[in-house]
Protein backbone atom coordinates (compact mmCIF):
# COMPACT_ATOMS: atom_id res chain seq x y z
CA UNK A 1 0.00 0.00 0.00
CA UNK A 2 1.18 3.54 -0.42
CA UNK A 3 0.70 6.81 1.51
CA UNK A 4 2.00 5.24 5.05
CA UNK A 5 4.30 7.73 5.25
CA UNK A 6 1.91 10.64 5.04
CA UNK A 7 -0.02 10.24 8.08
CA UNK A 8 0.70 13.24 10.71
CA UNK A 9 0.23 12.67 14.52
CA UNK A 10 -0.38 10.07 16.57
CA UNK A 11 -3.79 8.93 15.31
CA UNK A 12 -4.86 8.23 19.23
CA UNK A 13 -3.36 11.03 20.49
CA UNK A 14 -5.07 13.83 18.23
CA UNK A 15 -8.22 11.20 17.40
CA UNK A 16 -7.86 11.19 13.66
CA UNK A 17 -5.75 9.82 10.99
CA UNK A 18 -4.55 13.08 9.51
CA UNK A 19 -2.97 14.27 6.54
CA UNK A 20 -1.82 17.40 5.11
CA UNK A 21 -3.31 18.07 1.59
CA UNK A 22 -2.25 21.60 2.17
CA UNK A 23 1.64 20.58 2.20
CA UNK A 24 3.89 23.06 0.52
CA UNK A 25 6.44 20.14 0.01
CA UNK A 26 6.27 18.51 -3.24
CA UNK A 27 7.36 15.26 -2.33
CA UNK A 28 4.82 15.22 0.36
CA UNK A 29 1.91 16.09 -2.26
CA UNK A 30 3.60 13.48 -5.26
CA UNK A 31 2.72 11.30 -2.55
CA UNK A 32 -0.49 11.36 -2.04
CA UNK A 33 -0.85 11.65 -5.95
CA UNK A 34 0.76 8.36 -6.07
CA UNK A 35 -1.77 6.69 -3.33
CA UNK A 36 -4.86 8.66 -4.26
CA UNK A 37 -4.68 9.69 -7.49
CA UNK A 38 -1.83 7.76 -9.22
CA UNK A 39 -3.86 7.93 -12.87
CA UNK A 40 -4.53 11.25 -12.15
CA UNK A 41 -1.55 13.15 -14.17
CA UNK A 42 0.83 15.50 -11.90
CA UNK A 43 -0.61 18.44 -13.66
CA UNK A 44 -4.15 18.06 -13.03
CA UNK A 45 -3.81 16.77 -9.33
CA UNK A 46 -3.82 20.40 -7.62
CA UNK A 47 -7.71 20.17 -9.30
CA UNK A 48 -8.06 17.64 -6.70
CA UNK A 49 -5.72 17.08 -3.33
CA UNK A 50 -7.89 20.26 -2.05
CA UNK A 51 -11.13 17.84 -1.94
CA UNK A 52 -9.02 15.47 0.36
CA UNK A 53 -10.22 15.48 3.92
CA UNK A 54 -7.16 16.24 6.35
CA UNK A 55 -8.82 14.05 8.94
CA UNK A 56 -10.55 10.98 9.03
CA UNK A 57 -11.85 10.63 12.95
CA UNK A 58 -10.15 7.52 14.72
CA UNK A 59 -12.84 6.06 15.41
CA UNK A 60 -14.59 5.58 12.14
CA UNK A 61 -12.08 2.55 11.35
CA UNK A 62 -11.61 1.27 14.77
CA UNK A 63 -14.87 1.26 16.54
CA UNK A 64 -16.34 -2.29 15.81
CA UNK A 65 -19.99 -2.63 14.20
CA UNK A 66 -22.35 -5.28 14.73
CA UNK A 67 -24.12 -5.79 11.48
CA UNK A 68 -27.76 -6.27 11.22
CA UNK A 69 -30.29 -7.44 8.32
CA UNK A 70 -32.37 -4.05 9.64
CA UNK A 71 -29.51 -2.07 9.81
CA UNK A 72 -28.04 -3.11 6.40
CA UNK A 73 -31.26 -1.80 4.52
CA UNK A 74 -32.56 -2.93 1.89
CA UNK A 75 -31.29 -0.64 -0.93
CA UNK A 76 -29.00 -2.68 -3.22
CA UNK A 77 -25.24 -2.59 -3.11
CA UNK A 78 -22.68 -1.95 -5.62
CA UNK A 79 -19.33 -2.10 -4.84
CA UNK A 80 -17.13 0.15 -7.38
CA UNK A 81 -13.71 -2.39 -7.21
CA UNK A 82 -10.51 -0.52 -8.53
CA UNK A 83 -8.11 -2.77 -10.02
CA UNK A 84 -4.98 -0.56 -9.50
CA UNK A 85 -5.63 1.17 -5.91
CA UNK A 86 -2.74 1.64 -4.14
CA UNK A 87 -4.66 3.34 -0.48
CA UNK A 88 -6.85 0.41 -0.47
CA UNK A 89 -5.79 -2.12 -2.46
CA UNK A 90 -7.61 -5.25 -4.11
CA UNK A 91 -7.15 -7.63 -1.75
CA UNK A 92 -8.66 -5.29 0.84
CA UNK A 93 -11.43 -4.40 -1.60
CA UNK A 94 -11.70 -8.43 -1.69
CA UNK A 95 -11.93 -8.61 1.80
CA UNK A 96 -14.78 -5.99 2.35
CA UNK A 97 -16.93 -7.46 -0.32
CA UNK A 98 -16.34 -11.03 1.31
CA UNK A 99 -16.93 -9.96 5.16
CA UNK A 100 -20.11 -8.37 4.16
CA UNK A 101 -21.52 -10.61 1.68
CA UNK A 102 -20.41 -13.23 4.25
CA UNK A 103 -22.76 -11.02 7.05
CA UNK A 104 -25.74 -10.59 4.49
CA UNK A 105 -25.71 -13.35 2.00
CA UNK A 106 -29.10 -12.55 1.08
CA UNK A 107 -27.97 -8.63 0.23
CA UNK A 108 -24.76 -9.40 -1.81
CA UNK A 109 -22.95 -6.67 -3.36
CA UNK A 110 -22.94 -6.08 -6.84
CA UNK A 111 -19.48 -5.60 -7.83
CA UNK A 112 -18.54 -3.46 -10.80
CA UNK A 113 -14.50 -3.53 -11.56
CA UNK A 114 -12.81 -0.77 -13.04
CA UNK A 115 -9.14 0.02 -13.78
CA UNK A 116 -7.04 2.73 -11.97
CA UNK A 117 -6.76 4.34 -8.97
CA UNK A 118 -8.74 4.97 -5.49
CA UNK A 119 -10.30 8.10 -7.16
CA UNK A 120 -12.12 7.15 -10.48
CA UNK A 121 -14.04 10.40 -10.12
CA UNK A 122 -11.29 12.37 -10.93
CA UNK A 123 -9.59 9.74 -13.79
CA UNK A 124 -12.29 8.44 -15.52
CA UNK A 125 -15.84 9.86 -14.46
CA UNK A 126 -17.38 8.36 -17.32
CA UNK A 127 -16.96 4.98 -16.49
CA UNK A 128 -17.79 5.46 -13.09
CA UNK A 129 -20.76 6.68 -14.02
CA UNK A 130 -21.52 3.89 -16.26
CA UNK A 131 -20.40 1.31 -13.84
CA UNK A 132 -22.59 3.27 -11.20
CA UNK A 133 -25.69 3.26 -13.48
CA UNK A 134 -25.14 -0.50 -14.52
CA UNK A 135 -22.84 -0.82 -16.95
CA UNK A 136 -19.49 -2.30 -16.98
Amino acid sequence: MRGQGLMLGDPEAIGAFRINPYSADPTYVEELRLAFYHDVPAESFARWYHALSPDLPFAVPTTPITLTPERWGRIPRTFIRCAEDWACTPALQDLMIAEADAAMPDRPFTVRPLPGSHSPFAARPEELAAALMGGS
